[in-house]
Protein backbone atom coordinates (compact mmCIF):
# COMPACT_ATOMS: atom_id res chain seq x y z
CA UNK A 1 0.00 0.00 0.00
CA UNK A 2 1.31 3.40 -1.01
CA UNK A 3 1.79 6.03 2.22
CA UNK A 4 0.29 9.61 0.82
CA UNK A 5 0.73 11.73 4.02
CA UNK A 6 4.62 12.76 3.36
CA UNK A 7 4.02 13.29 -0.73
CA UNK A 8 2.66 16.41 -2.40
CA UNK A 9 -0.41 14.93 -4.12
CA UNK A 10 -2.50 17.12 -6.49
CA UNK A 11 -5.53 16.00 -9.11
CA UNK A 12 -6.24 17.48 -12.11
CA UNK A 13 -8.86 17.36 -14.55
CA UNK A 14 -10.20 18.48 -18.06
CA UNK A 15 -12.62 21.60 -19.20
CA UNK A 16 -13.97 22.62 -22.88
CA UNK A 17 -14.06 25.85 -22.28
CA UNK A 18 -10.55 27.17 -20.99
CA UNK A 19 -11.73 31.03 -20.27
CA UNK A 20 -14.94 29.76 -18.47
CA UNK A 21 -12.95 27.81 -16.16
CA UNK A 22 -10.48 30.07 -15.52
CA UNK A 23 -13.23 32.28 -14.51
CA UNK A 24 -14.73 29.85 -12.50
CA UNK A 25 -11.57 29.01 -10.64
CA UNK A 26 -10.00 32.84 -10.31
CA UNK A 27 -13.16 34.75 -9.87
CA UNK A 28 -15.74 32.77 -7.70
CA UNK A 29 -14.26 29.64 -6.32
CA UNK A 30 -12.29 29.81 -2.95
CA UNK A 31 -10.27 27.03 -2.00
CA UNK A 32 -9.39 27.36 1.54
CA UNK A 33 -12.58 26.63 4.09
CA UNK A 34 -13.20 27.64 7.50
CA UNK A 35 -16.83 27.31 7.61
CA UNK A 36 -19.02 25.42 5.01
CA UNK A 37 -22.47 27.70 5.61
CA UNK A 38 -20.97 30.68 5.42
CA UNK A 39 -18.70 29.55 1.71
CA UNK A 40 -21.95 27.77 0.81
CA UNK A 41 -24.08 30.82 1.02
CA UNK A 42 -21.27 32.87 -1.00
CA UNK A 43 -20.76 30.45 -3.21
CA UNK A 44 -24.58 30.35 -3.89
CA UNK A 45 -24.49 34.15 -4.34
CA UNK A 46 -21.80 33.62 -6.92
CA UNK A 47 -24.11 31.17 -9.19
CA UNK A 48 -22.97 28.22 -8.16
CA UNK A 49 -25.22 25.26 -7.38
CA UNK A 50 -25.18 22.68 -4.95
CA UNK A 51 -26.15 19.27 -5.22
CA UNK A 52 -29.09 18.18 -3.24
CA UNK A 53 -29.18 14.95 -1.85
CA UNK A 54 -32.77 13.39 -0.53
CA UNK A 55 -31.82 9.98 0.62
CA UNK A 56 -29.14 7.41 1.52
CA UNK A 57 -26.35 8.21 3.91
CA UNK A 58 -25.26 11.14 2.23
CA UNK A 59 -27.89 13.12 2.54
CA UNK A 60 -27.74 17.47 1.86
CA UNK A 61 -29.68 20.54 3.78
CA UNK A 62 -31.83 22.72 1.47
CA UNK A 63 -28.50 23.93 0.88
CA UNK A 64 -26.90 21.13 -0.17
CA UNK A 65 -24.48 20.66 2.94
CA UNK A 66 -24.02 17.18 4.81
CA UNK A 67 -23.97 17.03 8.32
CA UNK A 68 -21.69 14.48 8.77
CA UNK A 69 -17.93 14.50 9.93
CA UNK A 70 -16.50 16.48 7.68
CA UNK A 71 -19.21 19.11 6.79
CA UNK A 72 -19.28 18.94 3.09
CA UNK A 73 -21.13 20.45 0.25
CA UNK A 74 -20.76 19.17 -3.53
CA UNK A 75 -21.12 20.81 -6.61
CA UNK A 76 -19.87 21.05 -10.04
CA UNK A 77 -17.83 23.23 -12.14
CA UNK A 78 -18.11 24.99 -15.24
CA UNK A 79 -16.86 21.55 -17.22
CA UNK A 80 -19.54 19.35 -15.21
CA UNK A 81 -16.13 18.31 -12.96
CA UNK A 82 -17.87 17.56 -9.56
CA UNK A 83 -16.22 19.41 -6.57
CA UNK A 84 -16.57 19.62 -3.01
CA UNK A 85 -15.96 22.26 -0.22
CA UNK A 86 -15.14 20.77 3.24
CA UNK A 87 -14.96 21.61 6.88
CA UNK A 88 -12.67 19.59 9.25
CA UNK A 89 -12.86 21.33 12.02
Amino acid sequence: MVDFKNTKAFSSFSVNDLEKAKRFYNQILGLVVDDVESTVDQLTKAGVHFQIYNEGELKTDDKGIFHGKPKIAWFKDSAGNFLSVLQIK
